[in-house]
């Protein structure tokens, strides 16, 4: 694990370092979201004319490109040309017409009564649960020996046929809309990952006879900082701290003598190694920013190259990937000082696995009953962009009752999403009450469904930057308050990102869309290989749940005018990214949420998964269930010994089945 010097606690005087986009015009922001070069003109005045023809800012843009190359061309590394953005606009009018036939459907559906929320709920016989306990000693970490060399399996997704069936229980008191028009598919499997492992239906009717344990791995007191308080220095020491850090490692993993460091920009007729961040060739930072191989730089930290930036020529490898706030090393030379010549690329080495010892395998086969563990992922938004209704929501927690009955649920923010239309013009209305704050927002609307919940069954919340009622609007986030929210002892508030155990499976959640953010260049030979593998592979091998710096940003055109406006994005508080940092060990399933397709995949012996969002602007999402078999000594792989006690690789992403299903 990197440094922990950098977890202190201390109060850091209110000066505001957060870094929003720069006024820009349509033309430069189009440019550099979609690496569209100078002499290419023709290809943004097509995106401009998509944007008019169908009123959507760059972001928008950006975002049905994204969906377009994932679902309709199935090609993630298509490239921006002409052709491809003639069969976009296809594609967007094909979605508009779409949706206007379902509109259509559903103005001859519109029901007259106004929906409610269910609010009948008990409070009695609630379990007496205390709060998440600390890291035993038994629990153990393994050094990966050769992480160059050893051979890491890779399983991909798997569409199936079957599903489960919907819930036959009748939504409660609630009239037929457009949502409901839409639920007909609701609780199917649409996706798996390993299906032959787990026969799920089978596993669904097995109820949970008691809680389970979660063990936590982060110090909750850590996260008791004032946010947006940063100082210029400081934020420039951690940054610092990252390079200097991995020059370590990197100097320790390859036996390097520290001659064999060198300034990237200082003249060298014999190869060096460099260890930097990766940068764009401006200046000044720009979030959103798309690399290309000729506008690739190396930031040097102070104390190496006094932070000067040199840039990478990489005419000499085909085999690479880079993204704005990556560290890398590299070996090579820079003769005539105008560059830095990349004769090859140094891998960081990896974190270790995570293990336990024979007693302790029993003990978490002892607490399922030999069963497999389930637990549920979903993220926010939990409604529509058009209102406020959290019908889905309340037919995703009776299904929880009735059919999945799940051991965990990890529910994702934004819960009170501060972008939604009715939250953003104070326009919403509830039944059971007036919200007076955006805190009786969650406790008058969300609570009452969320405490209908099993509570057999432990829920996690982690909060979002977009979250109305997260005391931190900055990343990494503090969690929420459970009481003040007014939920039951089997709710457990997490902050973001968190790294916790679940019997025996060490989760990594971080609710910050680093595979959307994450705009890499890659070599010819990368680029044949799954985007969501490598920003996978990325996070895992920089050691951060968030690697990306400086982080995205959602802009939006403010209409009439030129300029692009903030709304949200990921909001990094620099002097705290410590706490961003993966555990010791590498977690056996890293959660991903995204806005982009959904996908659940093995990298690197790593079970990876974006459940999708919850609920789409127009209508349902998707989420996720894991089921993971229980673990059993003779099936695993002996790691290490402890004495007399054998360690074993958990080795989860060989016993584990996803499904993705239907909201």
């Amino acid at each position: 694990m990197l440094s922990s010097e950098r977890y202190s606690t201390r109060v850091i005087e209110p000066v505001n370092l957060l870094v929003h986009a720069a006024t820009m015009t349509v033309e430069s922001e189009l440019m550099s979201v979609f690496g569209i070069g100078d002499e290419e003109k023709d290809k943004v005045t097509k995106c401009q004319t998509i944007m008019t023809l169908y009123d959507l800012s760059v972001e928008d843009l950006s975002i049905k490109w994204e969906s377009y190359v994932m679902t309709q061309a199935n090609d993630p590394e298509m490239k921006v040309s002409i052709e491809s953005l003639d069969k976009l606009q296809e594609y967007i009018q094909q979605s508009i017409r779409k949706k206007n036939q379902q509109n259509l459907t559903a103005s001859a559906m519109k029901a007259k009564v106004r929906p409610g929320i269910r609010t009948n709920f008990n409070m009695s016989n609630l379990p007496s649960m205390g709060p998440p306990s600390t890291p035993s000693s038994s629990a153990k970490k393994r050094r990966l020996e050769t992480p160059l060399s050893k051979s890491h399996g890779m399983v991909t997704s798997s569409p199936v046929s079957g599903g489960l069936a919907p819930s036959s229980d009748p939504v409660p008191a609630t009239p037929e809309t457009p949502l409901q028009s839409r639920q007909a598919d609701s609780g199917t499997i649409i996706e798996s990952l390993n299906p032959e492992i787990i026969d799920s239906a089978a596993e669904g009717l097995v109820e949970v006879s008691k809680p389970i344990k979660i063990t936590a791995h982060f110090e909750d007191s850590k996260y008791n900082f004032r946010p947006m308080g940063q100082k210029l220095l400081e934020a420039a020491d951690i940054l610092d701290e990252q390079i200097e850090t991995f020059t370590k490692v990197v100097q320790e993993h390859y036996q390097l003598p520290d001659d064999a460091f060198a300034n990237p920009m200082a003249p060298s007729q014999k190869q060096v190694v460099v260890v930097g961040r990766v940068v764009p060739d401006s200046s000044v930072n720009q979030h959103n920013i798309r690399l290309d191989a000729t506008s690739v730089f190396l930031e040097a930290s102070r104390v190496a190259g006094y932070g000067e930036r040199a840039q990478l020529k990489l005419d000499n490898i085909q085999n690479y990937s880079f993204f704005p706030g990556q560290i890398v090393a590299l070996r090579g030379q820079n003769p005539d000082g105008s560059g830095f010549i990349v004769d090859e690329i140094l891998q960081l080495p990896y974190l270790g696995s995570f293990v336990s010892s024979e007693s302790d395998i029993e003990k978490y086969r002892e607490n399922l009953n030999g069963s497999a563990l389930k637990v549920v992922t979903c993220v926010g938004p939990y409604t529509r962009s058009d209102n406020f209704d959290l019908s889905a929501l309340s037919a995703f927690v009776d299904r929880m009752n009735n059919e999945v009955h799940p051991h965990a649920i990890v529910m994702l923010g934004p819960f009170i999403d501060v972008t939604h239309p009715k939250i953003a013009d104070g326009s919403i209305s509830l039944p059971n009450g007036d919200p007076q704050t955006l805190d009786d927002i969650f406790t008058l609307a969300m609570t009452p469904v969320l405490r209908n919940l099993d509570q057999n069954t432990r829920v996690i919340l982690v909060p979002s930057t977009k979250d109305a009622t997260a005391k931190h609007p900055t990343y990494p986030q503090s969690g929420f308050d459970r009481k003040s929210l007014g939920l039951p002892r089997n709710f457990t508030c997490f902050p973001n990102p968190a790294s916790f155990q679940l019997n025996d499976a060490l989760f990594g959640v971080s609710n910050n869309d680093v595979v959307k953010d994450m705009a890499e260049v890659a070599g010819p030979l990368v680029e044949r290989k799954n985007r969501f593998d490598r920003v996978a592979v990325h996070v895992m091998e920089q050691r951060r749940y968030y690697p990306v710096f400086p982080g995205g940003v959602k802009t939006r055109k403010i209409p009439g005018t030129e300029t692009i406006e903030h709304i949200s994005g990921a909001d990094l508080d620099v002097p705290y990214l410590g706490l961003t940092e993966l555990p010791e060990v590498i977690p056996d399933v890293l959660i991903m949420p995204s806005e982009m397709r959904y996908f659940a995949r093995v990298v690197r012996n790593v079970i990876t998964i974006n459940p999708g969002v919850f609920m789409r602007p127009t209508g349902n999402g998707t989420y996720a269930v894991t089921h993971i078999k229980s673990p059993d000594p003779e099936d695993l792989e002996v790691a290490e010994t402890d004495g007399d006690e054998k360690c074993y690789l958990h080795n989860v992403w060989k016993r584990a089945r996803v499904d993705i299903v239907k909201t």
